[in-house]
């Protein structure tokens, strides 16, 4: 099997090679729009949730796991969509985390694209299930205006018994425009 080390090893080999391979073809070509955020685009996201991410955030760091999300563009500023984590654990079985989130991009000129974010998580660790609010920054690097890379960091206060208060959180992740 697979160990989670491997497959993040992996992970940041693929996304290397397509930052260098899509910055050598947008270097030989004129771009008249350097994003995908055009009013009405939809987005689709892989990550992988770390760090008590917002896509992983009631469910921690475990060691295995993975995000798919979906967003749609109301406009090249207001992103809104969510995302369903993922994640074993030696602990307990499989754990799920749903995360409607919004997403307000500062600057949509450029390639990079800084954004303020704010999510709800509903979880389930296979004993409780957990709820929490979220919020921070994040940023987009778009290479070719039809994917981009990105990745986030924010707060994340979990109700739970105890409650928790998760002062980092973060997490990376490749989206398709279309």
């Amino acid at each position: 099997m697979f160990s989670s080390r491997r497959i993040l090893t992996f992970l940041i080999a693929l996304i290397a090679v397509a930052l260098v391979s899509s910055t050598a073809y947008t270097q030989e070509r004129e771009v008249d729009r350097p994003t995908g955020l055009d009013t009405g685009a939809h987005s689709l996201s892989f990550g992988f949730p770390t760090g008590g991410s917002a896509w992983g955030g009631i469910l921690g760091s475990a060691p295995l796991g993975g995000s798919i999300g979906y967003f749609h563009n109301f406009d090249p500023q207001f992103q809104f969509g969510g995302g369903l984590a993922m994640s074993f654990d030696s602990d307990t079985d499989l754990m799920f985390e749903l995360s409607p989130t919004a997403k307000f991009f500062l600057s949509t000129t450029e390639r990079t694209v800084p954004y303020i974010f704010g999510n709800v998580d509903l979880g389930y660790d296979g004993n409780d299930f957990d709820f929490g609010l979220g919020f921070g920054l994040g940023a987009e690097f778009f290479p070719v205006p039809e994917f981009a890379i990105g990745a986030r960091a924010g707060f994340l206060l979990i109700e739970s018994t105890p409650a928790d208060f998760a002062t980092f959180t973060s997490g990376m992740y490749a989206s398709f425009y279309f």
